[in-house]
């Protein structure tokens, strides 16, 4: 399946989520970006020991926090 198939599919489930049930998914989105920039900063601090990759890691860290 191509990439555009599947974002299309992908976005057509998300937005049927966000009908049936707005705050169960409103909810579950903000938890999942949190999650996202957790796992972001850490990829972030470890990629590369660089003095910018560490402040970028650390701030998506508080950021996803």
């Amino acid at each position: 399946m191509e990439s555009n198939k599947k974002s299309g599919l992908l976005s057509i489930i998300l937005g049927l989520i966000f009908l049936i049930c707005p705050f169960f998914s409103t909810a579950f989105l903000s938890i999942f970006i949190g999650l996202s920039l957790i796992i972001f900063g850490v990829i972030s601090i470890l990629s590369e020991f660089s003095a910018i990759n560490i402040i970028i890691g650390i701030l998506t860290i508080l950021v996803g926090l």
